[in-house]
């Protein structure tokens, strides 16, 4: 008869640690994601005693998910501003940028966080920084509408007429998308309505596209007023 040998102590332990109530065994990677989870989904949520409570068993403040986005973005994307200031005071990167190249001030000018991008900017984020395609959240801002969020940036700083890689500015998007009131305080802000970009297209030429509409229309009309070349 052949003799096993019985496991020792410490093996035993950790079986019976990765063994479920039911009897299952535990895949320790399972326990993992489900901890991520639970992180992401408390800074999403704005749920500070989640966070503090994840945080004080060793969670990292700076945890990233699969695509880079670390938990200040979800905050920051999501406007829960006391989540932003409470992982701020952890020691979250405000600069750390996520395989798009977005920081959290970029994901909360996309979804027009504006008091959010305050809380941000008092705390160092860099006004021009931080949005994908080698763009400013300014252009997030109009990209998105978030009139609010647009005033809030070019209060700060934020370079009017800052390109992405295609050359588009904040005006060319906010003029194609029909925008009128971003179209209008970036053009008191002194964008250039002449600004072409890579195809050679400028906002104008943007907005007629789309003239049959009542908005590309009086957009169209407003850029004419600021000298704008058909």
């Amino acid at each position: 008869m052949r003799f096993f040998p019985i496991p020792t102590l410490p093996v035993l332990l950790v079986v019976a640690l990765m063994t479920s109530a039911t009897g299952n065994v535990v895949d320790p990677r399972a326990q993992e994601v489900n901890w991520d989870t639970r992180l992401f989904r408390a800074a999403s949520d704005g749920n500070i005693a989640e966070l503090e409570r994840l945080l004080s068993q060793g969670a990292d403040v700076n945890a990233r998910e699969s695509e880079g986005e670390t938990l200040l973005m979800y905050a920051a994307s999501n406007g829960r501003t006391k989540a932003v200031l409470f992982l701020i005071k952890k020691g979250a990167d405000i600069h750390a940028k996520s395989e798009k190249k977005e920081t959290a001030l970029g994901r909360a000018a996309l979804a027009g966080r504006a008091r959010t991008i305050e809380i941000l900017l008092d705390n160092g984020a860099r006004v021009d920084e931080g949005a994908g395609r080698g763009g400013s959240p300014l252009l997030y801002a109009a990209l998105g509408g978030h009139m609010q969020a647009a005033v809030v940036l070019l209060r700060r700083g934020a370079k009017v007429d800052k390109p992405n890689s295609t050359d588009d500015t904040a005006l060319m998007l906010a003029a194609r998308d029909g925008y009128l009131e971003i179209v209008r305080i970036l053009l008191v802000a002194g964008a250039n309505v002449n600004a072409k970009n890579k195809e050679a297209e400028t906002a104008i030429s943007l907005a007629r596209k789309r003239e049959a509409s009542d908005k590309h229309s009086a957009i169209v009309q407003l850029l004419k007023q600021y000298g704008a070349q058909d």
